[in-house]
């Protein structure tokens, strides 16, 4: 097992918000495990790309509305040759990042078109950001049930919030959407504008379709009693068309800065979440958040250990995602357990995330001393941790160096003994489960902290297609 120590600092700035004690399950915005989450960035798509069915795969396509020989294209700050030629000097995505936008028309920006984004199975929520809307603009988002319009949000240039650059959240939430027309109107549409940072979740076609994360601590460092120290389960986001470094939504300042429903950080705080991305089950951190009246800009030291892990977690650190600074560091294949010690500027917040976690495997997280050094703290400027699930829900930990978190990947609710999540109950599960007898894990099918005859006779009550 190698290990390896990095320092990381940060490069951004977040929004934040304060909190007071968080408890256990907090917040829940709807029932965990009975919706799938999704986040589509643009990072894996080149300038000019044209847009049509690329993200097919997690349910969205694009198209523009009324030419359907058009379609809406990849814009990238710093290469705008497509896009974001308008009257006025644009610089419209954030941090170098990839979005969209809707073509020139025979050369000419000036043109409007609107961009249509069709869901299929529907969709519940979707979310983006609006970017570059500058007076003379009016963007209208809406979504539809069909031909029946369900909800709406308007963006007018000009007022709070928008303007060259700046990014505007919206937000269409209804039981039903199956299409988002996005419309530009205006005296002088010709200015540019994009999206970026979409999000949506859906209702399962069963109850209990999300991969899921339990999360134990256990009661006092080396105690090792996680099996008695269950806090509960949260579930995963799916953004496996995004990598981990794009989750990052620099520079956006109106709130959601991890992209929909992944994150918002909190004062004092040290989050922590589990998304699919491009790399695979990637663990992400993010300690505090630091603002001009929280200069402190918490610190902290963690080891991640990934355990019976076949083929070793990828890091994939970065401070920004345009650029791989010197501090940051790109783990390669073989690393089951890496280490870090955090220390930001303090006008800013970062974080990091490791790669990795495969589905039933399982992770032990922990504040502990990585540098040697006993005069840097292990945990400084923080109050309270927690692991966060897509939706929205929170589950407390206790901060305490050295005690123990332990991470298990758990398959969806509607299909628990897949526990290779390949769709299937077969002999692969049963492999699995009887290579952890007596021990505890995602073959714990009945959570009672052993893998024994109760588990196995689930599995075989399970077996056949999910």
């Amino acid at each position: 097992m190698r290990a390896v120590s990095q320092t990381v600092r940060a490069m951004s700035t977040w929004a934040c918000v304060a909190v007071g004690i968080l408890s256990s399950g907090g917040s829940v915005a709807f029932a965990a495990g009975d919706e799938q989450f999704f986040v589509v960035d643009f990072e894996d798509l080149t300038e000019s790309t044209p847009v049509s069915t690329q993200y097919g795969s997690v349910g969205v396509t694009f198209s523009i509305e009324g030419n359907p020989g058009l379609f809406p294209i990849i814009a990238r700050e710093g290469a705008p040759t497509v896009a974001f030629t308008g009257t006025m000097a644009d610089g419209p995505q954030a941090s170098g990042l990839s979005g969209l936008t809707d073509p020139m028309v025979s050369g000419d920006a000036s043109v409007p078109n609107d961009v249509r984004l069709h869901f299929a199975p529907a969709a519940s929520d979707v979310r983006f950001y609006l970017i570059d809307v500058e007076p003379g603009e009016s963007v209208t988002a809406t979504a539809f049930n069909g031909a029946v319009p369900v909800a709406t949000q308007t963006v007018v240039g000009g007022a709070p919030g928008t303007g060259n650059g700046v990014s505007t959240l919206i937000t269409l939430t209804a039981p039903t959407i199956t299409s988002v027309l996005i419309d530009v109107t205006g005296p002088n549409p010709g200015t540019g504008w994009g999206m970026d940072f979409l999000a949506f979740r859906r209702p399962c076609a069963e109850a209990g379709c999300a991969p899921r994360i339990r999360v134990a601590q256990e009661s006092a460092p080396g105690a090792g009693d996680f099996a008695s120290h269950i806090l509960g389960e949260v579930p995963i986001a799916s953004a496996s068309t995004t990598p981990s470094s794009a989750i990052y939504a620099y520079n956006v300042p109106e709130g959601d800065s991890f992209n929909g429903f992944l994150m918002t950080p909190q004062i004092d705080v040290s989050t922590l979440f589990v998304t699919q991305t491009q790399e695979g089950y990637t663990i992400f951190f993010v300690h505090d958040c630091a603002i001009p009246n929280n200069p402190d800009g918490g610190t902290a030291e963690t080891r991640v250990q990934f355990l019976n892990d076949t083929d070793g977690g990828t890091i994939v650190v970065r401070d920004d995602p345009t650029n791989l600074e010197p501090g940051a560091y790109e783990g390669v294949a073989g690393d089951s357990q890496f280490e870090a010690r955090h220390a930001w500027d303090t006008c800013c917040t970062d974080g990091w995330a490791i790669a990795g976690l495969e589905c039933g495997g399982t992770a032990i997280v922990q504040f502990t001393n990585t540098d040697g050094n006993a005069k840097t703290p292990t945990i400084t400027g923080l109050n309270a941790w927690r692991v966060v699930g897509a939706d929205g829900s929170e589950i407390a930990l206790t901060l305490a160096a050295d005690r123990r978190v332990l991470l298990q990947h758990l398959p969806p609710t509607n299909c628990p003994a897949d526990l290779n999540c390949d769709g299937v109950v077969d002999a692969a599960d049963l492999a699995i489960l009887l290579g952890a007898w007596t021990l505890s894990g995602a073959a714990d099918l009945d959570a009672t902290g052993t893998v024994d005859g109760a588990d196995l006779a689930i599995l075989l009550g399970e077996w056949g297609p999910c």
